[in-house]
C-alpha cells in the first residue's frame, strides 16, 4: 500500500514530463477519436442495428447468421396502405400501387425483392408463374391488368398516326361518351389518363394531412425523422413516383392501339378497368398466399413486403431516408400510409439517442461545473476537475476508436457516465487538498499534493478497483453491447482516477496556494444536517439498523416479480412508429418472426418425402389451432397470424395433398425456384424451414411458443430434428441473457467487491458490514422494478453493477477516516460523528454531482435511456442515505482495522517475543491483535492516569517506558514505586475490577502504548478467537506469577485475624484511610458519581461494619442506595466473574468437558498436599473443598472452594508446577480436571469456548490477586 502512495508522490518530481505526456496523450486520443467514429461530415458513426444486443457464445447467433446466407432474411419492412372512408381499391390505386412496388425496388439500396398483390405469382392455372393481375385474354396469353388499361389510355392520349377510331361512334356516341365522362368526373374528380395518376402523387406529397402514419405531431415519425428541405419540397419533380416506359413498351411489343380503343372515352376504359381489378380483388382477397400478409382480414388495407439482401444495412440512415422520400412522393389523397420494422425502430434510436446524447451532455457538464462551483467555491475548483474529466472522456473515446469498435445505443452514455463517476473522483481528491491548506498554513505547494496523495491515494485506488468491479463484472456478459460498456467504463474510470493522481498533483505545484478558510461561528446549512444527522445516529443506531433490514426485506419481497423483456419500448404511445406497428399489427400480421430449420436424422432426402410434407401440414394445424384450441392459446401476449411453409404451395401447386408421394414432392422443389416460389429448401438440399409470423407482447412468448414446439414436431416430424432462429430468438435469449447476466454480473461485482473490502479491512465480517450499504441500494433498485412493474431491459440491466461498483465509493471514503478518527478518539461513536462532519460534504455533493449527471437522462425521448437515468440516480441516492445513516449506526458498534495499517506494522519475531502478552503468537496474529486495539502516543512526561481514577484500560508498553508512581496529592510527594520497560502489561486490575488506580502512571520517555479495554476484548472473542485464547493465557499466566510473587503467609495472617469472611470477594485495591470518612459523604459521591463500583462497595461494608452493628441511619442509607439502583438512577458495577463458567451454556459446558477428565470425589478425600507435584487445575462442578496451609505449624484453612470455583490455577500457570496449599473434599464432591494439553486440544478444536475458558479464568486469577494484595496491604497498614 505505501509503495502506491510513494509511487505517486514520486511522480510530483517529473511534473513538467507528466503535464506535458498527458498534453500529448489527449491531443492523440482526440485525433484517433475524430478520425475513427465520425464521417468526414463530422457525424457521429453510430451502429444501429441489434446485432450488439443479441447474446454471442452459444452458437445461437451464428448459426442465425448461417440461415441468413442460405434462406436470406426473415425480417421484412412492411409498407401499409390504407384508404380512407369513401375510396376504394380500383385501377388507379393498383397503378399507383404498383409504381410504388417498383420505386421501392429501384430507390432503396440492396433490396432483394419487394412483394405486393399486384406482383405475387400464381401457383396453379394457366397464368401459374405470373401475377394475380394477370388474366388469361385472346389465344390464352396471359395480359397483365395494370399494363393492359394503362397503355390504353395512353393510345387515347397520343394515338398514333394512321389510326382512327370507328365510324360507328361517331353517330352520336360521342355525346354519350362525353356525359358517360362527365357523370364520372362527379363520381370522381381524380378520373384521368396516366398523367393524371402523377399528378395525383405530386398532389399528395404536398398535403400535410397524409403524412406517413398520423403520429402527435402530425410528421414522420413524430417529429423524429429528418425533415426534407424547402428545397426538395419546391421542386415539383424530386421524389415523385414516374411510369416506367418499359412497362408500357413491354406491353406494346404484342399490342398495338386500334380503331376500337381509340372509340372508346377515358371514362370507359377506367370503369373496365375498375371492373376487371374488383374481380381480381374479390379473387385474392382470402388466398392463403396473401391473407394477413398483403390484405387484411378486413380488406380495408393493402400492403408491400420490403426484403432486404443479407449484406444490406436496412437500418442505415441512408436507407431510411430515401424510404422517407419515396414514401413521401406517394401520398395520394385520402389514403393513410403506414410503415413498420425492425429497420425503422433501429433507425430511429440510434438517431433519437445521438440527438439524446447531443442535449443531455452539456447539461451534464453544467451540472458538474454548478456542483464544483457550489462545492469549492473557486475557478481551480471547478477548472481543474472539468479537465481532468473531459481529458478521461476523450481518452475513452481514443481507445474505442484505436480497437476499431463502433458505438452502439448503450456505449453511447459513455460520455455522461464518465462525467458522473468520473467527477467524484476528482471531487474527494480536491475536498482532501483543500483540507490540507486549512491544516497546514503555511506548507509549500508541493508537500501539500504529497500530504494529499498520502491521504487520498489509497482509499482512491481502493474504491477505484471496487468501481472497476462493478463495470468489469459487466464484461461476462454475452451481449457485446454491455459488455463493451463495461469494458470502456473500466478504461474511462483508470484514465481519470489516473489524471488525478498523478496530472492533478503536478499541476497544483505551479499554482499559488487557495487562501486558508476562516472558520465561521455559524455553521451552513449542510454542517447543521449532518449534525442532526450525526446527533440522530448516536440515539438510535440500534434503529437505524433495524429500518434498513426491514426494507431490504419489503425490498426483497417486491423483487419477486421483476420481470425482464428486452423489447420494451422506447418510443411514446402516440409517437408514430408506435402508431404504424400498432395498426399494422392490428390490420396484418404480426411483425415477429420465429424460423424453424429442419434437417434429417438419417439422411438429407428424408426431407423431401410425401410423409415430411403432412408432418409439415398437421404442424402448421397445430400452430394455427385450425382444429381446436390448444396449449398455445394459454400463452400470454402471443397471437400467430401465419405459417409460411413448401406445404401451401405444394398444395396450390398438385391442386390438394391427396396421394402424395415422394417423387412429386422431388419435383416440386426441383420447379419451385423456376416458378419464382420463396426458397424453402437449403441449395444443397440439407435444410427445410419453415417460418411462423406473429405478434407478441415481450420475449418471453417466442420462448414459450418455441418450447411448446419441441414436443409436437418430436410427435408429427419423428424422422426430422430442427433448430430454431431468427432475431426474435436473439431478443428472447437476450432477454434470457439479460436475466441470467443480471445475476452473474452482479454476483461477481458482489464478489469481487467483497473480497476487496474484506481484504483492506482484514475481516470477511467488516467486509460484509461495508457492502450491505450498497447491498441495500440494490435490493431496493429490484424491489422498486418489482413494485413498480417496470421490466429489465438492456440498457437497465446494468444499473445494479453501476451503482454497486459506484456507490461503495463513499462507504470506503467513509470507512478510512472513521479508522483514522478511531486511532484518536478510542471511541467509536465520536470516530463516527467526526467522520460524518468530515466526509458529510463531499459524499453529499459528489451524489448530488452523480445523482444530476443521470437525472438529466430524463429528458431523453427514448424511453430506455429515461429509466436508465431516473433509476441510476434514484438507486445511488439510496446509497448516499444509507452511507449516512445505516453505515455510522453500525460504526457505532463496531471496531475497524484496514490493510494498510496492518501492512504499516513492522513486527519482527525478535519485537514479538519482548512483548509477554504476544507470546506464542505468530506475526499475523500480533498484528491483528495490534490493530483491534486502541494506538496511544505518550511525549516524555505526559501524564497517563491519575490515583483514584476510574480504571477500564490495560496498557501494553510498545516502545519507550512508564512510571508508576504515588502521586503527592495524596502522600505528600510523588514517590516511584517501578519504571515498566517495553514489553511490559500494567492497568490489569482496572481492565478485569473495574477498580480505581491505586497508582499514577506517566512517560518518562516518548512512548507507544497498545490499549485494551473491554470492547477490544469483546471484538477479539468473537472475530479472532484464537488469537483472544492466546492473549488470555498469557494474561492468566502474568497474573499467577503477580499473585504467587505475594508473601502469602503475612496475607495468611491478616486473613485469619478477620471477623468477616465473606467480605473477601468484595475486597479491592484501594490505599485511602477510610476509617474516619463519614457515611453520607460516601453515598452523596456515590450519587454523583451515578455509579456504584466494587470500591465503593467495599469502602460502604468497612464503614458499615466496623464495629460489627448497623445503626439506622445507617440502614437508611443503604436502603436509599439500594432503591436507586432498582429505580435505575443509579448504576451497580457487577463483578466481572461470579463463575468460572460464566458465559458458557449448557451445551457449551458439556461440550468443554469432554476435552478434559471428569471424576467424582467422595467426602473427606485429600486430593493432593502443599509442595505436591501437579501438572493440572480443578474445576468444583459439585460439593465443597478447603484449601490449606500450614503456617508456623498449624494447619490454616485459607479458603473453601464451591461450585464454579478454580483450585490450582496459579501453581500450573505459574510455570512451576508446585501444590501452594492441600486440597480436601468436605462433601461428595464432582470435578474437571483440567490441564494444559486439553486445553491445547480444545483451543484447535473449539476456539471460541476455549477463548471464554481463558477469559474466566483472567478474571478469576485477577479476583485472586486483588484479593491477597489487599489482605497484605491490611496486614501491613497495621
Amino acid at each position: 500500500m505505501q509503495s502506491i502512495i510513494r509511487f505517486f508522490q514520486a511522480l510530483i518530481g517529473f511534473r513538467k514530463s507528466l503535464i506535458l505526456l498527458t498534453v500529448l496523450l489527449t491531443a492523440f486520443a482526440f485525433q484517433t477519436a475524430k478520425e475513427r467514429l465520425f464521417t468526414a461530415e463530422g457525424e457521429l458513426i453510430v451502429d444501429s442495428t441489434v446485432e450488439p444486443f443479441m447474446a454471442r457464445g452459444s452458437g445461437t447467433y451464428e448459426y442465425f447468421k448461417e440461415m441468413r446466407e442460405v434462406f436470406g432474411s426473415e425480417e421484412v419492412m412492411v409498407v401499409a396502405l390504407h384508404p380512407q372512408a369513401g375510396s376504394r381499391f380500383d385501377y388507379r390505386f393498383f397503378t399507383a400501387h404498383e409504381e410504388l412496388r417498383k420505386q421501392l425496388e429501384v430507390g432503396l439500396p440492396a433490396v432483394e425483392e419487394v412483394t405486393a398483390v399486384t406482383n405475387i405469382p400464381r401457383i396453379d392455372g394457366n397464368c401459374a408463374g405470373k401475377s394475380f393481375f394477370h388474366v388469361e385474354g385472346v389465344a390464352s396469353v396471359c395480359e397483365p391488368i395494370l399494363e393492359k388499361y394503362a397503355f390504353q389510355l395512353e393510345c387515347l392520349k397520343n394515338p398514333p398516326a394512321g389510326v382512327v377510331a370507328t365510324d360507328s361512334s361517331e353517330d352520336g356516341l360521342a355525346g354519350d361518351l362525353d356525359e358517360d365522362f362527365n357523370e364520372d368526373e362527379e363520381e370522381d374528380s381524380e378520373a384521368g389518363a396516366e398523367s393524371d395518376l402523377d399528378e395525383d402523387f405530386n398532389e399528395g406529397s404536398e398535403a400535410e394531412s397524409v403524412a406517413v402514419g398520423e403520429g402527435s405531431e402530425g410528421e414522420l415519425d413524430s417529429g423524429l425523422d429528418e425533415e426534407f428541405s424547402a428545397e426538395e419540397e419546391d421542386d415539383e419533380s424530386y421524389g415523385e413516383v414516374k411510369s416506367e416506359p418499359e412497362a408500357v413498351l413491354s406491353y406494346s411489343e404484342t399490342n398495338s392501339c386500334t380503331p376500337d380503343m381509340l372509340a372508346k372515352s377515358e371514362a370507359q376504359i377506367i370503369r373496365a378497368a375498375d371492373q376487371q381489378v374488383a374481380s381480381v380483388f374479390e379473387e385474392i382477397k382470402d388466398h392463403e398466399l396473401i391473407r394477413r400478409d398483403l390484405i387484411s382480414p378486413s380488406y380495408a388495407t393493402v400492403a408491400l413486403l420490403v426484403k432486404f439482401s443479407t449484406q444490406a444495412v436496412p437500418s442505415s440512415p441512408e436507407t431510411q431516408e430515401a424510404l422517407q422520400r419515396i414514401l413521401k412522393a406517394y401520398s395520394p389523397a385520402k389514403t393513410q400510409i403506414s410503415y413498420s420494422g425492425q429497420a425503422r425502430t433501429e433507425y430511429l434510436s440510434a438517431k433519437t439517442i445521438v440527438s439524446d446524447i447531443a442535449r443531455i451532455l452539456p447539461w451534464s457538464l453544467g451540472l458538474i461545473v454548478l456542483t464544483l462551483a457550489l462545492t469549492f467555491r473557486s475557478i481551480r475548483g471547478v477548472l481543474i476537475p472539468v479537465v481532468v474529466v473531459m481529458a478521461g472522456i476523450i481518452w475513452t473515446f481514443g481507445f474505442i476508436g484505436l480497437t476499431g469498435f463502433q458505438l452502439n445505443m448503450v456505449t453511447m452514455v459513455l460520455a455522461p457516465l464518465l462525467i458522473s463517476v468520473g467527477s467524484a473522483y476528482i471531487i474527494h481528491f480536491m475536498n482532501q487538498y483543500y483540507h490540507e491548506v486549512n491544516e497546514n498554513p503555511g506548507m509549500g505547494t508541493d508537500l501539500i499534493s504529497r500530504n494529499t496523495i498520502e491521504k487520498i491515494a489509497i482509499p482512491m485506488v481502493v474504491t477505484a478497483l471496487t468501481t472497476l468491479a462493478g463495470f468489469a463484472a459487466l464484461a461476462t456478459s454475452p451481449i457485446p453491447a454491455v459488455k463493451e460498456v463495461g469494458l470502456f467504463a473500466c478504461f474511462g474510470i483508470a484514465a481519470i482516477i489516473l489524471l488525478s493522481l498523478s496530472f492533478v498533483p503536478a499541476l497544483l505545484t505551479y499554482l499559488p496556494l487557495p487562501k486558508a478558510k476562516q472558520v465561521t461561528a455559524k455553521p451552513g446549512i449542510i454542517d447543521q444536517f449532518l449534525t442532526t444527522i450525526g446527533n440522530l445516529v448516536g440515539k438510535y443506531s440500534v434503529k437505524f439498523i433495524f429500518f434498513w433490514v426491514a426494507v431490504t426485506v419489503v425490498a426483497f419481497v417486491g423483487m419477486m416479480n421483476v420481470t425482464v423483456n428486452s423489447q420494451a419500448k422506447n418510443f411514446a404511445e402516440d409517437s408514430s412508429i408506435e402508431m404504424d406497428l400498432a395498426f399494422i399489427q392490428s390490420s396484418l400480421a404480426g411483425t415477429t418472426t420465429l424460423r424453424l430449420v429442419f434437417s434429417g436424422k438419417d439422411a438429407p432426402e428424408q426431407l423431401q418425402t410425401a410423409q415430411a410434407m403432412y408432418g409439415l401440414q398437421n404442424l402448421k394445424q397445430w400452430i394455427l389451432q385450425a382444429e381446436e384450441e390448444n396449449l398455445l392459446s394459454q400463452i400470454e401476449g402471443l397471437r400467430v397470424d401465419k405459417v409460411y411453409s413448401a406445404v401451401e404451395y405444394l398444395d396450390l401447386y398438385r391442386n390438394g395433398m391427396d396421394a402424395l408421394k415422394d417423387e412429386e414432392v422431388v419435383s416440386f422443389f426441383e420447379e419451385s425456384e423456376k416458378q419464382g416460389f420463396p426458397r424453402f429448401l437449403s441449395p444443397d438440399g440439407d435444410l427445410l424451414q419453415m417460418n411462423i409470423r406473429m405478434k407478441t407482447d415481450g420475449t418471453s412468448a417466442l420462448l414459450e411458443l418455441r418450447e411448446a414446439l419441441g414436443p409436437q414436431v418430436t410427435r408429427l416430424l419423428p424422422e426430422l430434428a430442427v433448430q430454431y432462429t431468427g432475431s426474435g430468438v436473439l431478443s428472447s435469449e437476450s432477454a434470457d441473457n439479460i436475466a441470467t447476466g443480471q445475476i452473474q454480473s452482479l454476483l461477481t461485482a458482489l464478489g469481487i467487491i467483497f473480497v476487496l473490502l474484506s481484504a483492506m479491512f482484514l475481516s470477511f465480517r467488516m467486509g460484509l458490514i461495508a457492502l450491505y450499504p450498497n447491498v441495500v441500494a440494490i435490493a431496493a433498485f429490484f424491489g422498486t422494478l418489482g413494485w413498480l412493474d417496470i421490466p429489465i431491459g438492456v440498457t437497465i440491466s446494468i444499473i445494479a453493477s453501476i451503482a454497486l461498483g459506484i456507490g461503495v465509493d463513499d462507504t470506503i471514503h467513509f470507512l478510512s477516516h472513521f479508522n483514522e478518527n478511531l486511532k484518536k478518539t478510542h471511541d467509536e461513536k465520536q470516530a463516527s460523528l467526526a467522520s460524518l462532519q468530515h466526509l458529510g460534504r463531499p459524499m453529499i455533493c459528489t451524489t448530488i454531482a452523480l445523482g444530476l449527471g443521470f437525472a438529466v437522462f430524463a429528458s431523453a425521448d427514448m424511453g430506455s435511456q429515461v429509466l436508465f437515468g431516473v433509476l441510476t440516480a434514484y438507486t445511488l441516492t439510496i446509497c448516499l442515505i444509507t452511507d449516512l445513516n445505516f453505515l455510522p449506526s453500525v460504526m457505532v458498534k463496531t471496531k475497524l482495522m484496514t490493510a494498510w495499517d496492518y501492512v504499516s506494522l513492522n513486527y519482527s519475531q525478535t519485537f514479538i517475543e519482548s512483548i509477554g502478552l504476544f507470546q506464542g503468537m505468530n506475526v499475523r496474529q500480533t498484528k491483528l491483535m495490534t490493530l483491534s486495539a486502541y494506538p496511544k502516543k505518550l511525549a516524555v512526561g505526559e501524564l497517563l492516569f491519575s490515583e483514584g481514577e476510574l480504571g477500564n484500560d490495560l496498557y501494553i508498553i510498545m516502545s519507550g517506558g512508564i512510571d508508576i508512581y504515588l502521586d503527592q496529592q495524596f502522600h505528600g510527594e510523588n514517590k516511584v514505586l517501578a519504571q515498566l520497560p517495553p514489553g511490559v502489561s500494567f492497568g490489569e486490575m482496572g481492565l478485569f475490577r473495574h477498580m480505581k488506580r491505586s497508582a499514577s502512571a506517566k512517560a518518562n520517555q516518548d512512548t507507544k502504548l497498545l490499549v485494551l479495554n473491554e470492547k477490544v476484548l469483546t471484538r477479539l472473542q468473537k472475530r479472532y478467537p484464537k488469537i483472544a485464547s492466546l492473549l488470555f493465557k498469557n494474561l492468566a499466566r502474568r497474573l499467577a506469577a503477580l499473585t504467587k510473587n505475594l508473601d502469602l503467609k503475612s496475607a495468611e495472617q491478616q486473613l485469619l485475624s478477620k471477623k468477616h469472611r465473606s467480605l473477601v470477594h468484595f475486597l479491592k485495591f484501594w490505599e485511602d484511610d477510610t476509617e474516619d470518612t463519614p457515611l453520607l459523604e460516601v453515598v452523596d459521591q456515590i450519587i454523583a458519581d451515578g455509579k456504584l463500583t466494587q470500591d465503593e462497595r467495599k469502602e460502604l461494608f468497612e464503614i458499615v461494619y466496623k464495629d460489627g452493628t448497623v445503626s439506622k441511619q445507617e440502614q437508611e442509607q443503604l436502603d436509599r442506595l439500594k432503591q436507586m439502583i432498582e429505580n435505575g438512577e443509579l448504576e451497580e458495577v457487577k463483578p466481572v466473574l461470579s463463575d468460572i463458567f460464566q458465559d458458557m451454556s449448557h451445551h457449551q459446558l458439556n461440550e468443554v468437558c469432554e476435552f478434559f477428565h471428569l471424576k467424582e470425589i467422595p467426602a473427606h478425600v485429600r486430593l493432593w498436599t502443599e509442595g505436591d507435584y501437579g501438572d493440572s487445575m480443578l474445576v468444583v462442578l459439585e460439593g465443597d473443598f478447603n484449601l490449606n496451609k500450614q503456617v508456623d505449624g498449624q494447619n490454616i484453612v485459607m479458603r473453601t472452594a464451591t461450585p464454579g470455583d478454580l483450585v490450582g490455577a496459579i501453581s500450573i500457570l505459574g510455570g512451576e508446577n508446585q501444590r501452594t496449599s492441600t486440597l480436601e473434599s468436605l462433601s461428595p464432591a464432582k470435578v474437571l480436571f483440567v490441564d494444559m494439553a486439553g486445553l491445547d486440544r480444545l483451543y484447535k478444536a473449539k476456539p471460541k469456548l476455549a477463548t471464554q475458558l481463558y477469559f474466566n479464568i483472567v478474571c478469576f486469577l485477577s479476583n485472586r490477586l486483588e484479593q491477597e494484595t489487599q489482605i497484605l496491604y491490611e496486614g501491613s497498614s497495621k
